[in-house]
């Protein structure tokens, strides 16, 4: 197998199949790449591959060179799991992030005047959901933004998960939003990940300077994560709008408010963590922290000094 390289993304619809029959055709060439509707992709170097569609799947048969004649190796590419695309938000149990739990309901009903109670207050959903494997699992997952009948209603980014054929709600917001703070502009899917599009700063101060940003953003069990500028919490560490307030000498921040949530690097990668001044009120016992690996790289993570 040494002259051959398979890269497979495995985000292969059923609809992919009419595409792979139309690349059966057997290639020969130093380097080759094909690509077959609804994203399976693979490079050969200095081989053949013929590729056929076997009921729901895609299989390609690979011609060996370099390691004997008549040597193959097959792969077999089962189509995503798009299931979720049937699931209705509107109706659905809603988890808030301060762990209230309630049923989503649409925009158009708190324009009716459906705005709850000082017990119940609804969370709606906003525009249209984006779909992607975001957690890499050959199962399609949605994102849509929701917003709460409260304050400035600013919506937050929030992911579900296409898991053993039910859509699960993600632990925390794939983007953390305030009306006088951060607020997304857009959101889009990209190979295996959502890319945000954020306007940062302290929008409710006088003078307030914002600034845009764009990430990348993955879910790894169950959390989202930031995967770029920097691998880390989905938060802003912009001292410029929370300042540093001392620094921390405890265990590794995670990526989330949570005990179970991810690490954002091992200790032994971390040259600097600084405390910054974010308590939330879901989460008092906990700390927002500015990462700084020993390559120079930052990111954000979650400390618990209490």
């Amino acid at each position: 197998m040494r002259d051959v390289v398979v890269a497979t993304n495995i985000g292969v619809s059923t609809a992919a199949t009419a595409g792979a029959a139309a690349a059966s055709a057997v290639l020969a060439a130093k380097t080759t790449t094909t690509t077959a509707t609804g994203g399976l992709w693979f490079k050969v170097l200095a081989g053949a591959v013929g590729v056929v569609v076997t009921g729901a799947a895609v299989t390609a048969v690979i011609a060996l060179s370099g390691g004997g004649a008549g040597q193959t190796a097959v792969l077999t590419v089962t189509p995503m799991d798009e299931g979720i695309r049937d699931f209705e938000f509107v109706g659905a149990e809603f988890r808030s992030v301060d762990g209230r739990t309630t049923e989503l309901i649409t925009e158009q009903e708190v324009m009716e005047g459906n705005t709850g109670t000082a017990t119940d207050i609804p969370y709606f959903v906003r525009g249209e959901p984006q779909y992607v494997d975001i957690d890499s699992d050959n199962d399609l997952d949605a994102a849509i933004l929701i917003s709460v009948v409260a304050g400035g209603s600013t919506p937050q980014l929030y992911v579900w998960l296409w898991e053993d054929g039910k859509a699960v709600q993600a632990k925390y917001p794939a983007a953390v939003t305030e009306d006088c703070g951060d607020h997304v502009e857009a959101f889009r899917p990209v190979v295996g990940a959502l890319e945000v599009d954020l306007t940062t700063g302290a929008r409710c101060e006088p003078d307030a300077r914002l600034q845009s940003q764009t990430y990348r953003v993955t879910v790894v069990d169950g959390y989202p994560v930031r995967t770029t500028p920097g691998f880390g919490s989905v938060d802003t560490c912009d001292p410029a709008i929370r300042p540093v307030v001392g620094d921390w000498e405890g265990e590794p921040p995670l990526v989330a408010p949570a005990t179970d949530a991810p690490g954002v690097a091992e200790a032994a990668d971390i040259q600097r963590v600084e405390l910054l001044s974010r308590q939330p009120h879901y989460a008092p016992d906990w700390q927002l922290a500015r990462v700084t690996l020993t390559d120079g790289a930052q990111s954000c993570g979650w400390v618990r000094p209490g």
